[in-house]
């Protein structure tokens, strides 16, 4: 589970919602209306969380006559949240992005868990260009300083070597490629 999802299992995802709306646009004001639509929240509790987050000093209300126009406060507390829920694409997310677009490709699997400096990837697909991948790979250790292990197998060599016990661990689909 990444960090992101684990918040938004501990905490309301409405609220993250539309916090991430004013977090994604920091110059931008808002009608009640539009953080409601935009962030998909009902009306009423697009209103709760306003008030909440108006108490917190996250966001200012602005009256224009009878309208009301929320915007962000942009301080220490704010940038913190930014850093907090913002969405990093892991060295792992970026070499399946990159990997995925090559034809060959039938499923890219993490085995193992990925640590902070490594990952073992293993490619199943039939006659795969293995020099695309070495670009990415190479690309991603001088870049991040981060070591793929790829290993690229046929589906049938990835069945056989399943059957002997040689890949029982912990195994995760990056990559399955609809057919």
């Amino acid at each position: 589970m990444g960090k992101l999802s684990l918040l938004e299992s501990l905490f309301d995802k409405k609220l993250i919602s539309v916090i991430r709306l004013f977090l994604n646009n920091p110059e931008e004001e808002f009608y009640l209306r539009e953080i409601s639509r935009e962030s998909n929240v009902p009306l009423a509790t697009t209103f709760r969380i306003l008030k909440k987050l108006k108490s917190l000093e996250i966001i200012r209300e602005k009256t224009i006559k009878k309208f009301r126009i929320y915007s962000l406060i942009d301080d220490e507390n704010t940038v913190y949240l930014r850093n907090i829920l913002s969405e990093k694409e892991s060295v792992v997310d970026y070499f399946v992005k990159q990997a995925s677009g090559i034809n060959e490709i039938s499923f890219i699997l993490l085995y193992g868990k990925e640590e902070k400096d490594k990952a073992s990837i293993l490619i199943i697909g039939e006659g795969v260009h293995n020099e695309k991948i070495k670009e990415i790979t190479d690309e991603i250790k001088e870049k991040h300083d981060f070591v793929l292990n790829v290993l690229t197998l046929t589906k049938e060599q990835f069945n056989q070597m399943s059957s002997i016990g040689l890949y029982s661990g912990d195994k995760k689909i990056l990559f399955r490629k609809n057919i």
